[in-house]
């Protein structure tokens, strides 16, 4: 079984991403973050007020909505 709770709360939406890692949305934080198997912190983006949903681009590139500001983004991983 894996988990990670370092710091955040507010979870909404989670993604396996193609390389093992996880991806999800820390509410709570204004944040999406991004973490290995082994549950070491890779990247995270902030920003955001309420991020929501989350989708991953055939390029790598991520879908993210803030629900509370009515708006997407989209951003690249690498």
């Amino acid at each position: 079984m894996w988990t990670f709770a370092a710091g955040i709360y507010g979870v909404y939406g989670v993604r396996r991403l193609y390389n093992g890692h996880t991806l999800t949305n820390n509410q709570g934080n204004g944040r999406l973050i991004e973490v290995t198997p082994t549950s070491h912190l890779v990247w995270r983006h902030g920003g955001f007020d309420t991020p929501g949903g989350l989708d991953v681009l055939s390029d790598g590139g991520l879908l993210i909505s803030d629900w509370s500001q009515n708006r997407v983004f989209e951003i690249g991983l690498r």
